[in-house]
């Protein structure tokens, strides 16, 4: 992001009651310098399927796409924090709970989610619960207010869920997420308490389509929230049934391309460009 974004994020995280973690500030990509020729070139996004992805969620992606190579490169676990996010004051001790609850295989885990949208979680191996929420934070004095909170936390299987300002990911998880949300596109994200069809476009969507598929957990209650603003998780579109089954059709036909360019071996390559771009 630019530094001035960068900025605004420390202030936020150390008025908010940030444990003083130490973190380091990635290079972003900047929406505005988003190429769409290229990044269709690199078999990062496929153009003809983009739907109301806009440059700026295109370029929030690509940065989540960084950080995901970086955690398979240095094959750590590690905590990916938006510019947005406001953390407990206990954020720490309940990270290290947290760590201590899950099973050896989890792939990631949210820490916070957008309180504007639904929320799908295992309550056991055979019951759900749907949901949305009631209010939300949306101004800095709800923000330190929710910084005070103290309440027990648990990690809770993960299905159904809009967010990505706060997260913990492994090596085995960060290459899910690298192989499944890749090449971006408008594909149909399930949700079933919504009732309709909506389809991808931004990361959130791209993430919480593949959360059922892989070992996701959330924090509940969360350790991390953002100042709510209208239409955060809704940058999605509604699509017709019919529409959605013929789209997808047409996105694993494009797929199966891309699935043959990393059979062929551009691994190797593409994590050396993503250590250049993000270490400039």
């Amino acid at each position: 992001r630019r530094p001035c974004r960068a900025a605004a994020g420390r202030y936020r995280g150390a008025h908010a009651g940030s444990p003083g973690l130490p973190i380091e500030i990635v290079g972003a990509t900047d929406g505005l310098e988003v190429n769409r020729a290229e990044l269709a070139e690199l078999d990062l996004i496929i153009p003809d399927h983009m739907g109301g992805w806009s440059d700026s969620t295109i370029g929030n992606a690509l940065s989540h796409w960084l950080c995901w190579y970086q955690v398979v490169d240095t094959q750590r676990p590690t905590c990916i924090f938006d510019d947005r996010a406001f953390l407990r004051h206990d954020f720490v001790p309940r990270v290290l709970g947290l760590l201590e609850a899950l099973p050896a295989d989890w792939d990631m885990v949210q820490l916070g989610f957008n309180t504007d949208s639904i929320i799908e979680i295992a309550i056991s191996p055979d019951c759900h619960y749907r949901g949305s929420f009631a209010g939300g934070y949306s101004t800095a004095d709800d923000m330190e207010k929710f910084a005070r909170v103290a309440t027990a936390v648990a990690p809770m299987r993960l299905y159904n869920s809009f967010g990505t300002f706060a997260y913990l990911v492994t090596p085995a998880g960060a290459q899910k997420l690298i192989d499944s949300c890749f090449p971006l596109a408008a594909y149909p994200v399930p949700a079933p308490m919504l009732k309709r069809q909506i389809t991808a476009g931004n990361i959130d969507g791209m993430v919480n389509r593949n959360y059922s598929s892989m070992q996701a957990y959330v924090c509940f209650p969360p350790i991390a929230l953002h100042a709510r603003q209208k239409a955060t998780s809704a940058q999605v579109v509604e699509t017709p049934p019919a529409e959605a089954s013929e789209l997808m059709g047409e996105l694993k036909a494009a797929f199966r391309v891309r699935q043959e360019d990393i059979i062929a071996g551009s691994y190797g390559e593409m994590l050396e460009g993503a250590k250049v771009e993000q270490n400039p």
